[in-house]
């Protein structure tokens, strides 16, 4: 059974990203309105956050399966959808294709975009 995204998962896995990567929560102030600046630290944050999480499969790419059994059950019905049309998007490295994924899942339905 995956374990679903809750505060203090996301709290958990938050903190322990900003840690390693020394990193301040400021890092992801603009993202939460949908500014989506392409920062190579604020991408690899997002990765570490996935990652951390189990939702980054062997190659490198979000695993939509993994990340749709995960969400709460109040946000499937409108977060499933988007997560299987986005799909793991293309990127230049892991961290891009999870910026590139991330902000898919926002551009489609802000609602489903959950900030690490």
């Amino acid at each position: 059974m995956e374990r679903q995204l809750t505060g203090g998962t996301l709290k958990k896995q938050t903190d322990s990203c900003l840690h390693k990567r020394r990193r301040r929560r400021n890092i992801f102030v603009g993202i939460k309105s949908g500014d989506f600046v392409p920062d190579p630290k604020l991408k690899c944050y997002l990765h570490c956050c996935l990652n951390e999480l189990g939702l980054i499969t062997d190659d490198g790419k979000v695993d939509v399966e993994k990340s749709i059994a995960s969400l709460p059950d109040f946000m499937k019905d409108y977060a499933t959808p988007v997560f299987v049309k986005c799909g793991s998007q293309a990127g230049t490295d892991v961290c891009d294709v999870v910026f590139n994924t991330l902000k898919c899942y926002y551009e489609m339905d802000k609602r489903a975009f959950v900030l690490p």
